[in-house]
C-alpha cells in the first residue's frame, strides 16, 4: 500500500507539473546513477537512422530512438511505446495508433502526432518495400485527431503494420528542413554527435574515433519507475571501441560491464575462482553466417556456374558445418541449412529430412549432374573445359572460416582465391564472384528480411534485377521459376493469416534448401558475460531481447 500511495502521489505531481503528459509507469525498483561500460568491435559509420545499415551504427541509434511499439522477449510487438494503444478495423484493412501526448523530445520540443504522420509519409514517399501490400499498393495515411493516426491498405497487410509499429520515429523539426535543403544524408554524421535529438533513454554526447561513443541520460525521457523515479536509471552509457583480446582484459579488470566472449574466453571466465561476474550461453543469436555465389558475377563463365543448381548444391555439400562450429566456435553454434533457425516460430523440420551434411561423395555427384568433370590434374572443369577458379571475398573476421572452405573445395579440384577486405563486403555493388559474410535479423522472423528475398528488394544481392546497375542488363538476366515463387511467397504473406503464413514460410524454407541461392552455414549461440553488480531486465540475453532490451531499466549497485 505504501508503494501504491507513492505512485499515486507521483502521478499527481506529474499532472500538476504538465498539461496532459502520458508518461509510462514501469514496475521497476532500481537505483539511479552510474555508468554502463559496453563494447563494440568497430566504429559506427553514422548516427543518421535514414542511412545507417551496419550493426555498429544501429547499436547507438537503438539507444537514442524509439518506435510506436516495442518487442517483447519472444520478438513480438506487444509493448506500448510512443503509442499508448493500437487496434485494427473490423475488415483488417486499417490500423490505428493512439499517440502519447504531452511528452518531449530530448531537446525540449514537443513530441506530437505530426512527427508520426510526417515519418509515415516519408516511408510512403520512399516506397519502402515493407509498406507494400500483396497488390503492390502503399497505404493511405490519415490524421484522425491530435493524438490518433491510421494507415489503410487495399488488402490486409500484417508486415506493413509491423513496419509502422517498429520503425524509429524521427524529429520532424530536424529532418524536414534537411530534406527540403537536400542535405538529409549529411546530418547526424559522426562530426555532429552533439546535435542528435531523440526519444530514447540515452542521447549521444561525445564520439572519439577508435575509442568510444558516450551517451548521456535523456533529461526528458517519458518513463518513470513505480517509485516515481524518472528513467533511465543510468546517468550514462559508454560504448568502448575495441576488439581482439582487449574486451576480455578490460572486463576482467572491471572496466567493462558487459561483453560477448568467444568460446575460449567463456571457458576461461567460468574457470576463474572468487569472481563476481555472471557468464553463460543464451539462445541462438538472430544472426547467420552464409556464403553467396553471385548470379551476376562480372565473368559470364562464372555466372553460368553459379546459376547452375547442381553446382550450388555440390558446393553446399562441401561446407563442413560441424567442423566449422567445433573449431571456430567450440561447439557453441547451430548448423543452418535454410534461412531460419530452430527458435523461429516458422521453422519447419522438413528442412532436416535431407540436410546438406558434409559429403564429398554427394558433392561430386551433384557436380557431375551439373555437367562438370575433372581433368587429368584433378581440377574441376565445366562442360566447355574451363577450370573452376573464383574469388571469395571475406572481411577480417571471416578469414579463418574462409580458409576452411577453401581447403575443402581444393580437395575436390576447386581453386578459390581468398580476397581479404578491409571491411564488410559491399553487397550493394555486385562486382564480385562470391563472398562470405553475416546478417543480423531474419533468422527468427523472415519478414524482417523481406528486402533480401523479394526480387525487387534492396537486399536481393545474389541476383539483382536489370536496372539495379547499368551492367545488369535484360540480356544477361536469369530468373528461375523457384526464385519467382519465393518472391510471390513474400508478397502473399503480407495479407495471410498466421496459419497460412506458416505454410508459406515452410514452402520458402524447402525451396531455399533445395536450390541453395544463399548457402547458410550456422547461427552462433549468444555468449555473454557481465559484472555481478549490474542488473539487466533480461538477465539471460537472447536473439529477441539482448543486453540492451529495456535499456532504461538497467541499473548498477
Amino acid at each position: 500500500m505504501k508503494k501504491l500511495a507513492l505512485v499515486i502521489v507521483a502521478l499527481m505531481v506529474f499532472s500538476f507539473a504538465f498539461s496532459t503528459p502520458e508518461y509510462v509507469i514501469e514496475d521497476f525498483d532500481g537505483k539511479p546513477g552510474g555508468t554502463l561500460n559496453l563494447q563494440m568491435n568497430l566504429d559506427p559509420a553514422t548516427f543518421n537512422p535514414l542511412i545507417a545499415s551496419e550493426i555498429y551504427s544501429r547499436k547507438v541509434i537503438g539507444l537514442f530512438s524509439s518506435s510506436l511499439l516495442g518487442f517483447d522477449t519472444t520478438r513480438n510487438l506487444t509493448i506500448p511505446e510512443l503509442a499508448s494503444d493500437w487496434w485494427l478495423s473490423e475488415d483488417g484493412l486499417t490500423v490505428f495508433f493512439k499517440i502519447r501526448e504531452g511528452i518531449l523530445w530530448s531537446d525540449g520540443e514537443p513530441f506530437t502526432v505530426d512527427d508520426v504522420y510526417w515519418r509515415f509519409n516519408l516511408l510512403v514517399e520512399t516506397g519502402v518495400s515493407g509498406f507494400l501490400d500483396a497488390e503492390g499498393n502503399l497505404p493511405t495515411i490519415e490524421l484522425i485527431d491530435d493524438s490518433a493516426i491510421s494507415l489503410s491498405w487495399t488488402v490486409p497487410n500484417t508486415l506493413g503494420i509491423k513496419v509502422a509499429a517498429s520503425r524509429e520515429i524521427l524529429p520532424k523539426h530536424v529532418f524536414e528542413p534537411a530534406i527540403a535543403a537536400g542535405t538529409v544524408n549529411e546530418i547526424w554524421s559522426l562530426d555532429e554527435v552533439d546535435q542528435i535529438v531523440g526519444m530514447g533513454p540515452f542521447i549521444p554526447s561525445e564520439y572519439v574515433p577508435g575509442a568510444k561513443v558516450v551517451l548521456k541520460k535523456n533529461p526528458n525521457y517519458w518513463k518513470f519507475d513505480s517509485n516515481g523515479v524518472r528513467l533511465p536509471y543510468l546517468d550514462s552509457v559508454i560504448i568502448h571501441i575495441m576488439s581482439g583480446s582487449n574486451p576480455m582484459w578490460a572486463f576482467q579488470a572491471g572496466n567493462l560491464d558487459f561483453f560477448s566472449p568467444s568460446t575460449s574466453q567463456l571457458k576461461t571466465l567460468l574457470s576463474k575462482k572468487d569472481h563476481s561476474w555472471v557468464a553463460g550461453q543464451g539462445g541462438s543469436r538472430d544472426y547467420v553466417q552464409f556464403l553467396l555465389l553471385n548470379f551476376n558475377a562480372p565473368d559470364p563463365v562464372k555466372w553460368e556456374w553459379f546459376r547452375n543448381d547442381h553446382f550450388r548444391r555440390g558446393f553446399a555439400y562441401l561446407i563442413d558445418r560441424e567442423k566449422i562450429i567445433d573449431t571456430t566456435y567450440g561447439g557453441n553454434s547451430k548448423p543452418l541449412y535454410s534461412p531460419l533457425n530452430v527458435e523461429s516460430p516458422y521453422y519447419s523440420q522438413k528442412v532436416e529430412e535431407d540436410p546438406f551434411f558434409f559429403s564429398v561423395e554427394k558433392a561430386k555427384s551433384e557436380f557431375e549432374l551439373g555437367g562438370f568433370s575433372w581433368n587429368s590434374e584433378g581440377k574441376l572443369i565445366d562442360g566447355a573445359g574451363n577450370t573452376v577458379v573464383f574469388d571469395l571475398e571475406v572481411s577480417p573476421n571471416f578469414v579463418s572460416l574462409g580458409n576452411l572452405i577453401v581447403s575443402n573445395a581444393k580437395n575436390l579440384g576447386i581453386t578459390i582465391n581468398l580476397v581479404r577486405l578491409a571491411g564488410v563486403p559491399l553487397m550493394e555493388e555486385p562486382l564480385y564472384d562470391s563472398f562470405l559474410s553475416g546478417l543480423f535479423d531474419g533468422t527468427i522472423d523472415p519478414e524482417l528480411r523481406t528486402g533480401v528475398f523479394r526480387i525487387d528488394g534492396p537486399g536481393h544481392f545474389w541476383n539483382y534485377p536489370p536496372g539495379y546497375r547499368d551492367y545488369i542488363t535484360e540480356e544477361m538476366y536469369y530468373l528461375p521459376e523457384w526464385e519467382k515463387r519465393i518472391h510471390e511467397i513474400f508478397v502473399l504473406q503480407t495479407s495471410a493469416t498466421e496459419d497460412e503464413r506458416y505454410e508459406l514460410f515452410e514452402e520458402f524454407q524447402i525451396l531455399f534448401t533445395q536450390y541453395q541461392p544463399i548457402i547458410y552455414i550456422h547461427s552462433p549461440n549468444l555468449l555473454y558475460a557481465y559484472q555481478g553488480n549490474v542488473h539487466f531486465p533480461n538477465p539471460i540475453p537472447s536473439a529477441a531481447a539482448d543486453e540492451l532490451w529495456k535499456a532504461w531499466g538497467i541499473w548498477k549497485e
